[in-house]
């Protein structure tokens, strides 16, 4: 069953598969086409290109319907995209 696979790891997962993309298109299949739009942000900082994390940056900025921000492995990205994007979250968290 997929789902058992899907929850059966530890952490997460290059394997796994999104939830809520399954679930769009089980509504999709169910001629439910009255989807929301998107309201989450995902970052995988690492191995991008150079204007990867400015793009994203100005994407959340862009987008008032934002609610869910998702930064995976920032373990792994560059020293100059982890300064980047702790100032970023800083400025948010502590935005005056």
């Amino acid at each position: 069953m997929l789902l058992k696979k899907n929850i059966s790891y530890r952490f997460r997962n290059y394997n796994q598969y999104n939830t809520v993309l399954i679930a769009n298109h089980l509504e999709l299949q169910n001629r439910n086409n009255n989807l929301a739009n998107n309201d989450a942000v995902y970052i995988y900082p690492f191995n991008r290109h150079k204007k990867y994390i400015e793009q994203k940056i100005s994407l959340c900025g862009s987008k008032e319907n934002i609610k869910f921000l998702c930064i995976q492995s920032l373990d792994k990205a560059s020293i100059e995209d982890k300064i980047k994007i702790k100032k970023w979250l800083t400025s948010i968290v502590f935005e005056e």
